[in-house]
């Protein structure tokens, strides 16, 4: 399954929300993610959902979505397809209760300038 993946990154520091947004700045991409369709995001809030760390997962781009899903049915793993990798350059996020948006450039901006503007 390796060579059909295109990306793929862990669940961990930052949560949901930070790996969406170093997947669309690391492949200069626009990103559209529904997580209304989660099976358990109803109990989780909005922050939760998207800044919690959930070991175990991770969140896989590739050009064959079906392909990866069979192969994570036929290995008894639980998948859902949470979106879409697009050739604009915005990320857009919703969950139940919210819709984000955020430009891919902006993202990068905060991302490598949090810590110099904190030295000035």
């Amino acid at each position: 399954m390796a060579s059909r993946t295109v990306t793929l990154s862990d669940v961990s520091d930052g949560g949901l929300g930070v790996t969406i947004a170093e997947m669309a700045m690391a492949g200069e991409v626009g990103l559209e993610v529904d997580l209304t369709s989660l099976t358990f995001e109803a109990a989780l809030t909005d922050t939760s959902l998207m800044f919690g760390e959930f070991p175990g997962w991770v969140v896989v781009s590739t050009k064959e979505p079906v392909r990866m899903m069979g192969f994570a049915t036929d290995n008894q793993l639980k998948a859902e397809v949470i979106g879409t990798v697009t050739s604009q350059t915005h990320v857009t996020v919703r969950t139940s209760s919210h819709s984000f948006g955020w430009n891919v450039a902006e993202l990068r901006s905060v991302f490598e300038d949090a810590i110099p503007s904190l030295l000035v």
